[in-house]
């Protein structure tokens, strides 16, 4: 029976003892996963940090980013002007222009302005190769180029009558460029409307 006793009483002696000698190992393993998991904390933390420095603009930066604005905005409206809107103009075709004009009031009917939408009529009165009177009707429905319309028709008289019908071409009247554009075409066309041929000349 002593025997026996002695027997346990050193296996749990042994038990205990192992099991004292453990817990600092134990805790030395605990102290160290803690001290390992705060370095992975505070990397992780460094990380993110440099990552968020790259992406967002520092101080002093935003000139950089307008200018690239600027440089986009300029490209598209360098795009918007190139495909402006530019005048179609439809006349009768023109008979050759001998140079020589029988007396006379011609008339010419065309289209002008973006698809050729506007329509100008011009009446014009030719004594001895000169321009002696004229009519200008601009017809549209656009209210600007109505506007430029009636300007045009006020000052064209002084542009071109008392002038010789040969060779006359005329500037830009009133600011209506397409008008203008419009009436030098007309002038084409009566030109070689009221061209006196061989025949009609030694008459």
């Amino acid at each position: 029976m002593m025997s026996n006793s002695v027997l346990v009483n050193t296996q749990v002696s042994t038990r205990v003892s192992m099991s004292e000698k453990t817990r600092p190992a134990e805790a030395t393993i605990g102290v160290k996963a803690g001290a390992l998991a705060a370095v992975t904390v505070l990397a992780t933390g460094t990380l993110l940090a440099g990552c968020g420095s790259q992406s967002a603009p520092a101080a002093g930066n935003n000139t950089d980013l307008q200018s690239n604005s600027t440089q986009s905005d300029t490209s598209t409206h360098d795009k918007d002007s190139s495909s402006a809107p530019s005048n179609t103009m439809k006349f009768p075709a023109a008979s050759q222009d001998t140079g020589t004009y029988k007396d006379g009031t011609y008339h010419v009917t065309g289209g002008y302005g973006i698809n050729a939408k506007n329509q100008l009529s011009v009446d014009l009165t030719v004594s001895d190769g000169k321009i002696s009177d004229v009519r200008v009707e601009p017809e549209t429905d656009n209210a600007i180029s109505k506007k430029y319309g009636e300007k045009f028709v006020q000052q064209i008289r002084s542009e071109v009558v008392g002038k010789d019908l040969k060779g006359m071409n005329v500037d830009i009247v009133a600011g209506a460029s397409w008008t203008t554009q419009a009436f030098n075409q007309a002038l084409t066309n009566i030109r070689g409307e009221a061209a006196a041929t061989t025949e009609t000349s030694g008459q």
